[in-house]
């Protein structure tokens, strides 16, 4: 507007109504100027969204190809892998933004076809990097189930080879015990490796140890009272001649094992104590067999230092425990009354020389030996045909059995289960350091 024109407009609202049409022009192209700068940051936007959404969908179908490759790298060959139409990762943002601009173009009045994009909508190429089943990948794949199989099967033996065990037995010669076949037993290997046999595997420090243990027995205010209780077990009641003669006969301090049947031989108690304490009499073990391939199931009768007595006539098998006991005592109290000093002195071989040990023999365990029989002794092959073995042969010590599932599953420390009536061919065998001394069962 001239200086002219605002001359000839003296009113104020002359120039109103002429500056309207002008400033109407200039809100149109403000407008458009801004819809225009909105679009473009919108395009932007969504180009950046739709960049993001591409790279990620290929990343995922990159992910699960390779998988897919690796479960069938075996059965596929490696040479000319390629990836068909099919498998190629799909560009899901580019088909949904074309969907979105197309609803856009309908609600704006435009047509799709008039909409322009800023960057060509289509798919991104496979990029030359992608991940192929290679020999390193297998090599590595199987490396690592190779590492996990050997670590599995280290720690298995470790577990079986110092631990425990289960093992299959066959045999009539721990019957009653152990049944003729089909019995699994569990054993424990790791107490006796650490703890040994109880008071060492030297018979003359056993036979020492035992001795004092006998002193202070026999010193203790018990030790009347145990001769009292011995008395009546004895059942001497003819005279009174006879029973101060047992009263004054010594006490050995420690009694007999009691039988693996008794109640006692069953509980958890004794069966912790029996794991946690070294090899003693009474222990069923599973050793390997001298002489021969195979394991045997047998039970600890003798540690080095004890005497083993097989009486004359013991191998009849019409006799029972009690008749065989009583003629090895009067065995042993013939030796002790003869001329060859004390048990401790006495070789460990047979008296009878190098025979068999059949009969009417006493026989010293040597040092670092056990001496073990069957409880079956009428049909068993242990320490009477083969000696005794050596404490390295022991493979474990049984703990319970697993199968089959009858009585008490425990097999805790105790001595032979000797039925009534149950005819008996075994040896008898006396704790180092005996000199004629009772024992009490």
């Amino acid at each position: 507007i001239t200086q002219e024109q605002c001359g000839v407009m003296n009113a104020p609202w002359r120039l109103v109504t002429v500056l309207a049409p002008e400033l109407r022009v200039c809100g149109q192209q403000q407008r458009r100027l801004c819809s225009t700068h909105h679009a473009r940051v919108s395009n932007q936007h969504e180009v950046n969204s739709r960049q993001y959404n591409n790279q990620l969908g290929i990343a995922r179908a990159y992910s699960s190809m390779n998988f897919k490759l690796r479960i069938s790298a075996q059965r596929k060959p490696l040479a000319g892998v390629s990836l068909s139409s099919s498998s190629r990762p799909r560009n899901y943002s580019a088909t949904a933004m074309r969907r979105s601009e197309h609803g856009k173009g309908q609600r704006t009045g435009e047509s799709p076809g008039n909409t322009k994009m800023t960057e060509p909508s289509k798919e991104l190429p496979l990029p030359p990097n992608m991940p192929q089943p290679s020999t390193k990948d297998d090599v590595l794949f199987w490396s690592e189930t190779l590492m996990r199989i050997v670590i599995g099967m280290g720690i298995a033996h470790c577990f079986d080879e110092y631990f425990f065990r289960l093992t299959h037995t066959e045999g009539p010669s721990m019957m009653p015990t152990i049944k003729k076949r089909g019995e699994i037993i569990l054993m424990e290997r790791f107490s006796y490796r650490i703890r040994g046999l109880e008071d060492g595997d030297k018979g003359q420090e056993r036979s020492r140890l035992a001795r004092l243990r006998q002193i202070e027995w026999e010193t203790s205010p018990s030790y009347r009272h145990s001769m009292q209780v011995g008395e009546r077990d004895k059942g001497a009641k003819e005279n009174n001649e006879e029973n101060d003669n047992i009263c004054n006969e010594p006490i050995w301090h420690k009694a007999r094992p009691l039988e693996v049947s008794h109640p006692s031989n069953s509980t958890y108690g004794a069966l912790w104590k029996q794991v946690t304490s070294p090899l003693a009499v009474g222990d069923v073990v599973v050793v390997h067999r001298p002489g021969r391939e195979g394991t045997v199931c047998k039970r600890i009768l003798g540690l080095p230092g004890d005497i083993v007595v097989m009486p004359r006539g013991a191998e009849s098998r019409n006799l029972t425990e009690a008749v065989v006991r009583k003629k090895a005592e009067v065995a042993m109290e013939n030796m002790l009354a003869s001329n060859r000093g004390k048990p401790s002195t006495w070789p460990t071989t047979s008296f009878e020389g190098n025979v068999p040990f059949t009969q009417n023999q006493i026989r010293i365990v040597p040092d670092g030996h056990i001496w073990l029989e069957g409880d079956n002794s009428l049909d068993s092959v242990d320490s009477r045909s083969y000696g005794p073995i050596p404490a390295g042969l022991v493979i474990g010590r049984v703990v319970c059995r697993v199968w089959p599932i009858r009585g008490k599953a425990l097999l805790g420390r105790g001595g032979r289960p000797l039925e009534k009536g149950r005819c008996f061919n075994g040896s008898i065998v006396f704790p180092a350091g005996y000199e004629g001394e009772r024992i009490l069962a």
